[in-house]
């Protein structure tokens, strides 16, 4: 059976997750996750980092520090997804995969530390990020130094096997794996190539950015319209969100699970058991 196990590794503030009140803008913390799959068969799969230590590091440094100004970042002492695997024994080494499911400097983590790792991602997430400046990619969320190498292993998940995937507005992604346990299904609009993950077995979908909350989906609340500016295309994330609303009302036994809302982290608890 799969189990699911979260990670929370950092905190950021961001004006997507912000509120309008008395006619202030309102900043709030949120975390950002990295969540740990085991397979049935012992295999190990993680879907995004969080912060890392070099976030830290390279924040403070210009032009970074410009996005650590809009998008004040934490990371406790321990809190680093690596420090928190060794926890429950897990190493990188026992990692077969690494998703990333789109390139923010919040998803990423230290991965760039370990450029032996098969990392899965859409390969036009990596088109995206290729040849921009360092203040090309701080406009798109990301730090030059976090990037993997071009000659990194990426499994662009296009070439995985295509299939269906029984979810009504979600009816195709791709399969890591010939058992069609771990499903890869595109959602588009947040940033180029993002990608969530569709964990049929334990009837849960990891959406990644899609969505900021498990509230806002269930409640069909978007973020102001003040954040479009950020996104990669404003009107296709509020198709994405409308589509995700909906399956939410179509598969009420479905968990849907934002990389930023910490409510994931009670929604998990039943995951770790066997």
């Amino acid at each position: 059976m799969t189990q699911l196990s979260v990670f929370q590794c950092g905190y950021c503030s961001q004006l997507e997750a912000c509120s309008i009140r008395g006619g202030r803008l309102k900043m709030i913390p949120f975390p950002a996750l990295s969540f740990l799959i085991k397979r049935h068969s012992g295999e190990y799969v993680l879907f995004d980092m969080g912060y890392g230590q070099l976030a830290l590091k390279y924040g403070a440094k210009f032009p970074n520090r410009l996005y650590n100004l809009v998008t004040p970042m934490s990371l406790g002492a321990n809190e680093d997804l690596v420090s928190q695997l060794a926890n429950k024994g897990v190493s990188m080494a026992d990692i077969t995969y690494v998703v990333l499911s789109h390139f923010h400097t919040d998803h990423l983590g230290d991965i760039v530390g370990y450029p032996d790792k098969d990392i899965v991602c859409s390969k036009s997430a990596v088109e995206s990020v290729k040849g921009l400046s360092r203040l090309g990619l701080i406009k798109k969320t990301c730090f030059k130094e976090l990037l993997p190498a071009k000659n990194a292993y990426f499994r662009f998940i296009e070439t995985f096997p295509k299939v269906k995937t029984g979810l009504p507005l979600f009816s195709e992604g791709f399969s890591l794996f010939p058992e069609d346990d771990l499903i890869l299904i595109h959602l588009p609009g947040h940033a180029k190539g993002q990608y969530g993950l569709y964990l049929p077995q334990i009837n849960t979908f990891l959406v990644s950015d899609a969505a900021w909350s498990i509230g806002a989906i269930m409640e069909n609340r978007l973020p102001p319209s003040i954040v479009r500016f950020i996104k990669d295309d404003w009107a296709v994330y509020k198709q994405t969100f409308k589509q995700l609303h909906a399956l939410a009302k179509a598969c009420p036994q479905l968990t849907l699970l934002p990389t930023h809302d910490l409510k994931a982290l009670g929604k998990l608890t039943f995951y770790e058991k066997d």
